[in-house]
């Protein structure tokens, strides 16, 4: 496919959407849709209805209120299609697992159910022990699924535990029913894996019937079907579930129809086991010896549909490794069950029998078979190292799946774990017989950093490939040896259409906006991400980076102490509805960690406080990957505006640079800096100079810390639901003289927070703009020697200008106002009074010319009219020194053009590395607005960032931003329309 086709289709869409009517009345849209006019909605990506009132998970995410689940490396709201993102940890902690049981709860399959409860807790046991009697504990959840149909009713019985206990009590209360002599198998075996949103990937599913599945239909490797068995194998690529059919079907039951058939089919797309069950006996004997043989279950070699005698090389992790070879046969045809001369035989019935041995590196073994019978092997060994292996028709994309589309070349990307440091890999591609389809292909390194899967594989040209299952051969090399796994995939058909390849279309029709007569400004396109822009509300994601430095311990204990009453500052969740999202990442002097990110509070409580305590703080910590966590928290920043909480110590006096733009930090987020008392430094600022820059872009704040607090609570309440900056001053000597300035508190604000920073704070005081003093001690909410935070409900002062000062034992000061208010505003740059769709960084920083005449397009809420814009030059030395350059007057545009409701005069903005903007306006008198922006430019001028968003602004490509430009929207829109064409 061609990329520049992929932009010009998504940027016809931006141009399309840009033009849309915005009425007065507007309509009440769910999940972060806009609204279009009164009844219509423009929903986000992957969310539906009129509005947006329908959250569709992708890729068979489990739906959790109004967020997905996501199947290993799909972190995202609704886990579409995107770029590069850092692994989120916990959530590809691959070491826990779902153990599913699908019941089919016929009256006929009594002596089963009593025969699985009889041996359950054994084959647990069994299941959580190797062969060299190691326990470990890794089923983190059990998952019952009982149904059966009969006539036109549908009895579905389903429940979610933790411990084998709760499953045999659920078994010993589930009801029987007489059904019908087909069931509904496929579509249980799909929803036992789409209900629960704690599932956990590579789970064993244990499928229990005697009766021919009712949801089969003709095997189909066109995927745009989308019938049930297509949805069971989709599942099992995406999540690794592993399917294990007992069947108990009658003599009389016919193999070769589709609703008998169509388990041999799943079982070797999904390189699974069919047992055909005759009696008790045989259940419990494959129950404890086959399943109780699945520790960490990882397939080495396998082979379906065999007829001749097979030598196979042995791959262990370790010599002396146990390896295991499951052997089935159709017993009610001819075939007879093939034998292996130089293996221990455990079990055996009519058909499967299961070997062991223990094995060197590079040992073969001959499985010798029957003339005239069709036989599958499984070789498989135990060890938690695994990979994660994705097909996708694109590098710039991070995820993918087992699915090559035929026709259409296929990248491939992996992540291992668990294994020894190899010195290289790659992958060939065999028919489900063992075959040749592809030679091999190595391995490289992604250029694009931060990769949940970290390396890629060349394009494949799927032409040659047979539509249906296939094999992926992986081989890691070593000085000496290998290992080797194998992997399921499957090459599909898609439909093609010449016109709109992949059968990706658009609406050619544009909708003509409104216009308005007079001389009021008209924009050319109205921007309609912009109405309901994230920044205009509070944060929505909170993302904690603790750097691990020793002398830290203290500061986390309390944090992971106090981490439920601050997350329950904010409205959390609902009913119906997750509405945040909390990340924490860590740091030391060599690498960053996502350790975990999710919309749950309650697991991500949890999880917090287990992992802070187990977190490894290191003594001496002068020098830190301080500034890739920055990188790290834009990146996972899936729920804009977020809230950044950064934990350092003073102590580290460094952090170390990298080879990415870490300075250009998007507006919609916000770092704030906590910086712990080393006990030796003075200065209150002490701060690493790039991360003072960090902290000033991003409007964040400064907050020193003692070496001990007993309670962090009342600062996070302070800050999280506070939307503005009005006051930020600072002075490098507040010893000789007081720090004394005009402090900014809008009419109409909810409440302020006034904090003040200094060495050895000696007094403070202040006085509202009708000149009361104000006292200080009764508004003080949290301080230490070095730090206050005062927050006064707007409704006992006077608003407007206050008079504010500070006197400190030695050094400098700083004081800021915040305030928590209804009224958004957010802005941006243009080259034209008249162009609605902005950028967030001012558009001259990139180019070459110099200065460069822009327009600051501005949005309100609330009614509120902004007056002025004025412009002041930072130099970086000296914060406490700024200088006025401009002031421009802010005109009013065309409301239903302009998203954007006023602009700013033609203004030059200089070559210097910070400013900052100042919005204010007054209304009768009173001071409505007075809010501060800092923006940064790179110096000297950088040509190779001429790029999409500094010349047009496409604000609402941020979540996208780090893929390369000239694709970055294309891959949302035209990829998820392919996608949903093959149903992928």
């Amino acid at each position: 496919m061609i990329r520049s086709h992929r932009c010009l289709v998504n940027f016809f869409f931006l141009l399309l959407a840009a033009s849309s009517v915005v009425s007065a009345q507007l309509a009440n849209c769910q999940n972060y849709g806009t609204p279009l006019n009164s009844t219509d909605c423009k929903c986000p990506a992957y969310v539906s209805g009129r509005n947006c009132e329908n959250v569709i998970c992708r890729r068979y995410a489990v739906p959790d209120k109004d967020r997905c689940a996501c199947a290993p490396g799909w972190y995202d709201k609704f886990c579409g299609l995107r770029g590069c993102r850092p692994p989120n940890e916990d959530q590809m902690d691959l070491e826990k697992r779902s153990l599913i049981v699908v019941f089919n709860t016929k009256t006929t399959m009594k002596s089963q159910l009593d025969t699985l409860k009889h041996n359950f807790n054994e084959m647990v046991s069994k299941v959580m022990r190797n062969s060299f009697g190691t326990r470990t504990p890794w089923i983190d959840n059990y998952i019952v699924y009982g149904f059966v149909k009969s006539g036109s009713n549908l009895h579905i019985q389903s429940e979610f535990v933790y411990d084998s206990d709760d499953v045999i009590n659920y078994l010993n209360n589930l009801k029987l029913y007489d059904g019908d002599d087909t069931q509904p198998v496929l579509t249980a075996v799909k929803n036992s894996q789409q209900i629960f949103p704690k599932m956990k990937s590579h789970a064993i599913v244990l499928v229990f019937t005697d009766s021919p599945a009712s949801d089969a239909t003709p095997w189909s490797h066109r995927f745009t079907d989308k019938n049930a068995e297509q949805d069971v194998l989709q599942i099992s690529l995406l999540w690794r579930s592993k399917y294990y059919f007992f069947l108990s079907l009658p003599k009389e039951a016919d193999f070769s129809s589709d609703g008998v058939d169509v388990y041999r089919r799943l079982a070797l797309t999904n390189h699974g086991d069919t047992f055909f069950i005759q009696d008790s006996n045989e259940l419990s004997n494959v129950l404890l010896s086959v399943i109780g043989s699945q520790y960490f279950p990882e397939n080495v070699a396998v082979g379906y549909g065999l007829t001749r005698d097979e030598t196979v090389t042995t791959y262990v992790d370790n010599d002396g490794d146990s390896l295991f070879f499951l052997l089935t046969v159709n017993p009610l045809t001819d075939s007879k069950l093939p034998a292996i001369s130089d293996a221990k035989l455990l079990v055996e019935g009519p058909s499967y029998r299961l070997y062991t041995r223990p094995s060197t590196i590079g040992d073969t073994v001959t499985i010798s078979s029957s003339s005239g019978s069709v036989y599958n092997y499984r070789m498989f060994i135990q060890s938690k190292n695994t990979i994660l292996f994705n097909y996708n028709d694109d590098m710039v994309i991070d995820v993918g799946n087992g699915m090559a589309v035929i026709g259409i070349d296929m990248f491939s990307t992996m992540e291992t774990y668990g294994f020894p440091q190899w010195a290289n890999t790659s992958y060939d591609v065999r028919s489900t017989d063992g075959k040749l389809l592809r030679e091999k292909y190595f391995a490289s390194e992604r250029s694009q950093k931060d990769c949940t899967f970290t390396h890629g594989f060349p394009a494949w040209p799927t032409l040659e490939c047979p539509p249906g299952p296939i094999t992926q051969l992986h081989t890691f090399y070593y000085n000496g040896f290998y290992q080797q796994r194998v992997t399921p995939g499957y090459c599909i058909e898609s439909d093609h259409n010449d016109e709109h390849p992949n059968g990706a279309t658009w609406n050619s029709q544009e909708e003509h906006m409104e216009t308005s007569q007079g001389d009021t400004i008209q924009c050319n396109r109205r921007n309609i991400e912009a109405i309901n822009d994230p920044r205009l509300e509070e944060a929505r994601q909170y993302i904690f980076i603790l750097e691990q430095h020793s002398a830290n311990e203290q500061i986390y204990n309390t944090l992971a102490m106090e981490i439920s009453q601050i997350l329950y500052l904010t409205n959390v969740t609902t009913e119906k509805s997750y509405k945040k999202e909390f990340t924490l990442i860590v740091h030391d002097s060599e690498e960053s960690h996502v350790l975990l990110s999710s919309y749950n509070p309650i697991l991500f409580i949890e999880r917090f406080q287990s992992l802070v305590s187990s977190l490894t703080l290191i003594p001496n910590l002068d020098n830190t990957m301080g500034l890739l966590s920055i990188i790290q928290a834009q990146k996972m920043n899936i729920q804009p505006t977020a809230q950044v909480y950064y934990f350092t110590n003073q102590a580290v006096k460094n952090v170390q640079n990298i080879s990415r733009h870490w300075d250009i930090i998007r507006k919609d987020m916000e770092v704030n800096f906590f910086t712990i008392a080393d006990g030796v430094t003075t200065e209150i600022f002490a701060l690493p100079k790039q991360l003072e820059l960090v902290q000033k872009m991003s409007n964040g704040r400064l907050i020193p810390l003692g070496k001990t607090e007993n309670t962090l609570y009342p600062l996070f309440a302070d800050m999280m639901g506070v939307n503005t900056l009005t006051t930020d001053n600072e002075q490098y000597n507040c010893h000789d003289a007081p720090l004394e300035i005009n402090g900014y508190v809008e009419d109409g604000a909810e409440y302020s927070v006034i904090q003040v920073i200094g060495t050895g704070l000696k007094t403070v005081s202040m006085q509202d703009s009708n000149g009361v003093l104000i006292a200080n001690k009764d508004y003080i909410i949290y301080q230490n020697p070095n730090f206050i935070s005062m927050k006064m409900k707007s409704n006992l002062f006077a608003s407007g200008i206050w008079k504010l000062s500070a006197l400190v034992t030695a050094g400098g000061c700083q004081i800021t106002v915040r305030q928590k208010t209804s009224i958004g505003m957010i802005l941006g740059f243009t080259s034209s009074n008249n162009d609605d769709i902005s950028s967030t960084q001012i558009i001259s920083q990139r180019s070459l010319s110099g200065l460069h005449p822009i327009f600051v397009p501005i949005k309100t809420t609330g009614g509120v009219t902004p007056t002025n814009l004025e412009l002041q030059i930072v130099n970086r030395k000296r914060y406490d020194q700024p200088q006025s350059y401009s002031n421009s007057t802010i005109t009013p545009r065309d409301a239903n053009s302009c998203t954007y409701n006023f602009v700013s005069e033609s203004l030059v903005v200089p070559k210097n590395e910070l400013v900052t903007l100042t919005v204010s306006g007054f209304d009768s008198g009173k001071l409505v607005l007075h809010r501060i922006f800092y923006y940064y430019q790179h110096l000297p001028a950088d040509p190779s960032k001429d790029t999409l968003e500094s010349t047009v602004g496409i604000e609402y490509a941020n979540h996208l931003q780090y893929i390369p430009m000239e694709c970055v929207a294309a891959i949302p829109v035209f990829m998820e329309t392919f996608v949903k064409s093959v149903g992928l």
